[in-house]
């Protein structure tokens, strides 16, 4: 690896960021590999942020010292920190079993957070329907992700968690550069 790269990949995301991440992408793969069935898919795919969002809230305290407020600043940094973790965990989940890693962060991204909510068959057609939205010049992103997600789900799922999941895949891919 090239240590330019490194350094450039460093900056923009922060030793902090990476070093959270990597905490929440562990204990994302070891949740899955004992706790998976207790809990479900929404769960599941709310985990990593509510982790990240809390470890770089932990880390804002003690290293930032800003005491207990809670910052805008945070909330994005945990968002940033859970997106990378998806990310973490999906390639070694793909590493271990095989699987082709993709680099295009964004899908891996979508297609994890949609993961047990929209079936394998239709994963990759929504994944692409939403990445369409999510380039386009249209205003109401997140309703037409929400009526997209609404349309592929194969659970039955309540409109709340749909509208969560929509918005979170929409911060989420905004987060990651």
């Amino acid at each position: 690896m090239n240590y330019t790269y490194l350094k450039v990949f460093i900056e923009n995301y922060s030793l902090p960021t990476l070093i959270i991440s990597g905490t929440v992408a562990l204990i994302n793969l070891l949740y899955d590999k004992f706790l998976a069935e207790k809990l479900p898919n929404t769960a599941r795919t709310f985990l990593p942020f509510v982790l990240s969002i809390l470890l770089y809230y932990a880390y804002d305290m003690i290293f930032v010292v800003n005491g207990f407020a809670f910052s805008k600043g945070t909330f994005s940094a945990g968002i940033l920190s859970g997106s990378l973790s998806v990310i973490m965990s999906s390639s070694v989940y793909k590493l271990k079993n095989g699987k082709p890693v993709s680099f295009n962060t964004r899908m891996v991204l979508v297609e994890n957070l949609l993961k047990g909510i929209v079936s394998e068959s239709n994963l990759a057609v929504t994944v692409n329907e939403i990445l369409y939205i999510l380039d386009s010049e249209i205003l109401s992103k997140e309703q037409e992700i929400i009526n997209t997600v609404k349309k592929n789900a194969e659970l039955d799922i309540d409109d709340s968690d749909v509208k969560a999941i929509s918005l979170l895949i929409v911060k989420a891919v905004s987060s990651v550069k």
